[in-house]
């Protein structure tokens, strides 16, 4: 196994611990109530749209479900560092197959940066009395949720085209798995409670094709074309 490929698989290990970390303790309260049908508050909060929302998910400072978003924004850090390593390693094992493998890297890049400051924005609202919210505030928040979530989906459907490309069944089934993905990515972006479903198969396709890269670059590795057959000269 390549050195890519051995650093695709311990990232995927590791992106899933931190995601165990990060839907793991300290839990919200009962007193944290999400709005317009999303169930998570964490994809609540990015995709608040007003301080009345703001007030149902956090309630006003200081408050239990402030500190409990406070310290998953920290975790998520490392998470985005992660699968940001992990989008960019995969797109390096797959050059060699073909160029156009980049583009996961750097859409994947791209919806990390923009992952920071979603986290920073959050982290600063959580530490905002609700009159001191501005519209502004939420919006730029709004935002940066939304290209973080456009730049995934990009990045996820790239990786799922080129698994769909490989002779394996059980390949194909994953890069199916990606273009799910980012098809209910793209669906949650106007109906914001589909993003609580995107996250799972977002998370099994990047996990799944870091376990099985090495069958992914071998599977589809073109044959040399024009060089001598070594065997029959």
């Amino acid at each position: 196994m390549r050195s890519p490929e051995r650093a695709a698989l311990a990232l995927g290990v590791l992106c899933l611990l931190l995601l165990i970390l990060v839907e793991g303790r300290p839990y919200f309260t009962t007193a944290s109530m999400t709005t317009r049908g999303i169930r998570d508050p964490q994809v609540a909060m990015q995709m608040v749209r007003s301080v009345q929302e703001l007030d149902a998910i956090l309630g006003e400072a200081p408050s239990p479900d402030r500190e409990v978003m406070r310290m998953k924004q920290y975790i998520d850090f490392a998470f985005i560092a992660s699968y940001a390593a992990l989008f960019f390693v995969m797109s390096w094992a797959l050059t060699p197959l073909t160029q156009w493998a980049w583009l996961i890297g750097i859409f994947g890049v791209f919806a990390a940066v923009h992952d920071v400051l979603e986290n920073i924005n959050i982290l600063y609202l959580v530490n905002t009395p609700l009159n001191a919210v501005t519209p502004q505030m939420i919006s730029h928040l709004h935002l940066m949720s939304v290209v973080k979530w456009g730049s995934a989906a990009a990045a996820i459907a790239t990786l799922g085209v080129f698994t769909l490309r490989s002779r394996r069944l059980y390949l194909r089934l994953i890069g199916c798995v990606d273009v799910s993905a980012a098809a209910l990515i793209l669906w949650g972006l106007i109906d914001n409670a589909w993003l609580v479903w995107a996250g799972l198969p977002l998370a099994a396709g990047m996990i799944a094709n870091a376990a099985t890269l090495k069958f992914l670059v071998t599977d589809t590795a073109k044959p040399d074309i024009g060089k001598p057959d070594i065997a029959k000269s």
